[in-house]
């Protein structure tokens, strides 16, 4: 539910940010400088909102039943065995015995991976949105200009959404508004597989085929786009999709490998790692798309890590998870 709620965010981020954005030359300031400022002071003030009205302790938290609070307490007293005996190992003994564990680096490399496909797409994925927009397909650059001439027709250039030339404020937010449809998809997605996963009690393989079909998606896109607009804006949402979905997974997987006091070490340092991905996935993508003119190009990139995040999940199948 929670990596559902990440994509209901998007959702109702887009909108927002598309309606911000036009208030661009608004008290001299510019549509993104709106967009930060507004979005910034709710999140610091829920923030701050949220540290008087959660409850002090899960005993008096009126919205659990007595099931959540009697397994809570049964957890919260196993939590402090375990924090007796990291107490007395010491914060370097846990430290060496996650980094020791092969298999937390074996999901940190299948989360570095995914992180960069999935961090790539959230900061790319409305400029390539806006270049469907424009009429042309995948194989081009941030300018606009076509390569090889795919997604001209006659002279005339037909938009993703069925019309001809639009203003560029126009295209901008219809841009932003349209990422939110892939995110809808990909929150309905995120509660099913999680409820399917916990239902099979198998992770693995509900990991890697989603990201397998991600990889196929994103490497077959500049091939799909030269059928037009539409065809690339359903292959790009079933894409995120696949490659959103199965985040809340392969996170229990994560907490999966590793057991006893090392084990929230063993979490902390399977995030740090695969956050890395956060970093490379958005510059692999420009420097991609400044080399080659074309975005189609940087995507089947992004297919190939995606690849390798499922080949890895794919793989872990044999530890019975």
């Amino acid at each position: 539910m929670v990596e559902a709620a990440v994509g209901v965010a998007n959702v109702a981020g887009a909108p927002l940010a598309a309606s911000l954005l036009t208030l661009d030359g608004t008290k001299g300031m510019k549509g993104w400088q709106w967009l930060y400022l507004l979005e910034g002071i709710p999140s610091i003030g829920t923030g701050i909102a949220m540290a008087y009205m959660l409850p002090k302790d899960f005993h008096s938290a009126k919205f659990l039943s007595a099931t959540d609070k009697a397994w809570l307490a049964h957890t919260h007293t196993a939590n402090r065995e375990h924090l007796q005996k990291a107490k007395s190992a010491g914060w370097v003994q846990l430290l060496m015995e996650a980094a020791s564990n092969r298999r937390v680096w074996l999901v940190a490399l299948a989360g570095i991976c995914k992180n960069a496909a999935l961090v790539g797409m959230l900061f790319w994925c409305p400029t390539i949105v806006d270049s469907l927009l424009k009429g042309s397909s995948l194989n081009l650059g941030p300018s606009g200009s076509v390569a090889g001439g795919a997604g001209l027709h006659h002279g005339h250039r037909r938009n993703l959404l069925g019309s001809h030339d639009r203003q560029p404020g126009d295209r901008g937010v219809s841009a932003v508004l349209l990422t939110a449809i892939p995110f809808v998809s990909a929150a309905v997605c995120a509660v099913w597989l999680g409820h399917r996963s916990q239902q099979r009690k198998e992770m693995s393989k509900h990991i890697a085929v989603p990201y397998f079909i991600a990889a196929v998606l994103f490497v077959a896109f500049p091939y799909i786009a030269l059928c037009g607009g539409v065809w690339s804006f359903v292959c790009l949402t079933l894409a995120i999709t696949a490659l959103t979905s199965p985040n809340a997974v392969l996170n229990s997987l994560a907490a999966a490998v590793s057991h006893g006091p090392a084990s929230a070490v063993s979490l902390a340092l399977y995030n740090a790692v695969a956050n890395l991905g956060g970093l490379l996935g958005p510059w692999l993508i420009g420097r991609v798309v400044q080399a080659t003119g074309m975005y189609g190009t940087a995507l089947q990139a992004l297919g190939v890590m995606v690849a390798a995040a499922g080949g890895l999940s794919w793989y872990m199948k044999r530890w019975g998870l």
